[in-house]
């Protein structure tokens, strides 16, 4: 594991904690009151002072995480679902054999399948065809390329899930 990785996950580690304590001590009323650490008795006066370190805690850790997951990529979740989805692009274009010189373009609100083929004498690439897509499909097979890498691959759960939690951590904390 690169060092970037090792750093992720750790900002990773950290941030789900603090969210899921934030959720649990809201939803589990709980509160402190008293603190021991190796024997020593620590009261706390005012229990809201956990509650302003717990959110300056979050807030550390969601813009720490966010450096990294920018910084290292998050094993590209983004990439791989376009690469999904332009396979059924590909799929949906009877005559692609490959990937390669297929995509989709607009032209004003209409959405185009095309497939360019290198020309070997000048090394251009001409149009071989153009079939027309409805934006309908565009978007389902978005939808299910996402559902592919969310449910096959941890890119989603390694990804954007501590994102969701900290943010059901952040919604929890200002609603209760």
């Amino acid at each position: 594991m690169s060092d970037g990785k090792a750093t992720l996950s750790k900002q990773r580690r950290n941030l789900l904690l603090v969210s899921a304590a934030m959720i649990v001590f809201n939803y589990a009323e709980l509160s402190i009151s008293k603190v021991s650490i190796n024997g020593a008795s620590i009261e706390i006066g005012d229990p809201n002072a956990i509650r302003v370190i717990t959110w300056v805690l979050w807030f550390y850790f969601l813009a720490r995480y966010y450096q990294y997951y920018r910084e290292v990529g998050a094993d590209n979740l983004w990439e791989a679902v376009r690469d999904d989805k332009h396979r059924y692009i590909a799929s949906h274009v009877k005559k692609a054999e490959s990937l390669s010189g297929v995509g989709v373009i607009r032209e004003g609100n209409k959405t185009y399948c095309v497939r360019n083929n290198r020309v070997e004498e000048t090394g251009q690439y001409k149009e071989s065809f153009r079939k027309e897509v409805s934006s309908f499909l565009l978007l389902w097979w978005g939808g299910v390329a996402f559902l592919n890498q969310a449910i096959h691959t941890p890119k989603f759960t390694d990804g954007l899930v501590p994102f969701i939690v900290a943010a059901c951590a952040g919604v929890a904390f200002i609603c209760y």
